[in-house]
């Protein structure tokens, strides 16, 4: 139990509550199944009002190094938006379903957030700029991805997954490097542990990882592609505090490059190409990766751009 108290005998600040386990002989995270919030009458007169009860609270943090005092704002919102996910077909990675104390389902060994990727073809052109026109015929991929709590150590982390090519099912071909679609935390200062920054689409290549290496030099800031002729555009855009949480989504959009026999900076993904998906998380200018699966064929659907039939592909990622 904590009290403040002042000289007249007043409480100031108070905070009765705690986790515990029935069934733990030692100190563990607050994310184990059997971990139940004990409270005290005491805290029905938190100081953030009786309508935000349970708003400050400790909790162990998951690298076992100590514990931490929250006291969320009286004023924290769910934003309504930012709930939709993603339209594709092919699933590339799932999230797992529950998580223990113990090696290696604990939550923050896992890179991985589930995500959608649709690749498919425009209708038509004609609206192009020019830049996008001498880049695509049209086709193009949609990466609309899980956002969740970063655990990467820092206010400028990241999460995402890299696509993998793969010639056959054994063998692997990334000469060409790999694509990720990553998002950020916020990276100011006093941004809360659920606040988003942005997403980016990376090219990653070869020199700076090859998979299957655990670790590499990689970072968004280096390896973002920000030409106009991509023609990305994220969704949000912009700083959105308290969605790095269960149920909330953000996409990326961009054309992919014309059909060719070698690719300066991303490939071309299509209908029954191989990949396996990594999971990767970071920050400053290092990333971890983990493979999440085996090499699988990129289902697909028939669409026109510009009177002509194409063939394109729809797919789940993550």
């Amino acid at each position: 139990m904590t009290l403040k108290l002042n000289y007249k005998g007043n409480q100031q600040w108070y905070r009765t509550d705690s986790y515990w386990d029935r069934a733990a002989f030692q100190m563990g995270s607050s994310w184990g199944p059997g971990a139940k919030l004990s409270t005290h009458f005491m805290s029905n007169n938190d100081n953030n009002g009786l309508t935000d009860l349970g708003k400050t609270y400790v909790f162990a943090l998951g690298d076992g190094s100590g514990f931490a005092l929250h006291h969320l704002a009286f004023d924290t919102y769910a934003p309504s938006d930012h709930t939709v996910p993603g339209v594709g077909t092919n699933v590339i990675v799932n999230e797992k379903a529950s998580y223990t104390n113990t090696f290696p389902n604990q939550y923050s060994m896992d890179f991985c957030a589930a995500t959608n990727l649709e690749v498919a073809g425009s209708a038509s052109t004609e609206d192009f700029t020019d830049a996008v026109k001498a880049w695509t015929d049209g086709y193009y991929m949609r990466s609309t991805i899980s956002m969740k709590q970063q655990h990467a150590g820092d206010t400028d982390s990241w999460q995402g997954t890299c696509l993998v090519y793969y010639t056959s099912q054994y063998v692997q071909d990334n000469t060409e490097g790999s694509l990720c679609h990553v998002v950020l935390h916020d990276s100011t200062a006093t941004a809360g542990p659920q606040d988003f920054g942005s997403s980016s689409v990376i090219h990653v290549p070869a020199a700076s990882w090859y998979p299957p290496q655990r670790e590499g030099s990689v970072s968004p800031a280096g390896l973002a592609l920000t030409d106009d002729k991509y023609g990305i555009t994220y969704t949000p855009n912009v700083v959105v505090a308290n969605v790095l949480t269960v149920g909330y989504y953000a996409s990326a959009f961009w054309y992919q490059p014309v059909s060719a026999s070698e690719y300066d900076t991303m490939k071309r993904y299509g209908r029954g190409d191989l990949i396996a998906a990594y999971c990767m998380q970071g920050s400053g200018s290092t990333s971890y990766f983990q493979q999440h699966t085996e090499p699988m064929a990129l289902t697909g659907a028939m669409v026109l751009i510009a009177g002509t039939a194409v063939l394109a592909s729809t797919v789940m990622a993550i």
